[in-house]
């Protein structure tokens, strides 16, 4: 059974980095879509996380600032499908991910091969490494809610349309 729930967290991981893929190489509503996908296949991903091996704090950090992101995705769909952002928050966004991917595999690859001595050490160590990570994924997310909040942009628009008169 325990090798039936690492395949499917395994195959997470994987979904992950073909939405994630897919959302860098295109544009418009299909990124946005896949973008959306992929925080949820994160989300999963660190629910697995809790389910198979321990709930501790940074995997509930985690999970709170992916869940943030999604609402922020969602809720200003529009501005970022029109494409109203500054182009930094497409590099907030994608440093964000990669964050908190890299989290969510060190402690995969460390909970599932705890077995061994070595693994055992690095233990101790991950947890920070985790909280590190986490929060500077918590940054990113409050300078994408920065940019989402204050920094959009009409594309300049209504600049063109004053010239007409």
């Amino acid at each position: 059974m325990e090798n039936w729930n690492i395949n499917i967290y395994r195959s997470f991981f994987v979904a992950n980095i073909i939405t994630f893929l897919i959302y860098m190489n295109t544009s418009g509503e299909t990124a946005l879509g896949a973008l959306i996908s992929t925080y949820c296949l994160l989300t999963i991903n660190i629910l697995l996380t809790l389910i198979l091996f321990s709930i501790t704090i940074h995997f509930l950090l985690m999970l709170v600032i992916t869940g943030f992101i999604l609402y922020m995705l969602i809720y200003y769909k529009d501005k970022i499908s029109a494409n109203h952002v500054s182009n930094s928050f497409y590099v907030f966004t994608n440093i964000s991910f990669i964050l908190i991917f890299i989290n969510n595999y060190i402690n995969y690859e460390v909970q599932s091969n705890s077995k061994t001595q070595e693994n055992s050490k690095m233990q101790k160590y991950v947890g920070k490494i985790s909280l590190i990570l986490g929060i500077f994924a918590g940054l990113c997310s409050a300078i994408m809610f920065t940019i989402l909040h204050y920094f959009t942009t009409d594309g300049f628009t209504t600049q063109q349309e004053y010239k007409k008169y």
